[in-house]
């Protein structure tokens, strides 16, 4: 992967009702690479979640966790696609 010298911005996440703002941000100036790097592990390990729940079923926790990571994943594509 080529490296660029392009840096992200800060996105936040986290976001409910109760909280207008993200609780969790994304830093501003890191690569850009990394942070799409980052983004596709969290989305790669979300789908092997959801994979293996399809047989053994999927508890309140894990689906907290899936949703977190998605926002995270979100977070980091936002914050090196604004840029």
């Amino acid at each position: 992967m080529a490296t660029s010298n392009k840096q992200t911005i800060e996105a936040t996440f986290g976001c409910s009702p109760e909280i207008k703002s993200g609780m969790f941000s994304v830093k501003p100036g890191n690569e850009i690479d990394m942070a799409l790097l980052h983004a596709a592990a969290l989305e790669e390990s979300v789908q092997s979640l959801l994979k293996d729940s399809l047989q053994d079923g999927m508890n309140a926790e894990t689906v907290f966790l899936c949703r977190f990571a998605m926002d995270a994943a979100s977070a980091l594509r936002e914050a090196a696609h604004s840029v």
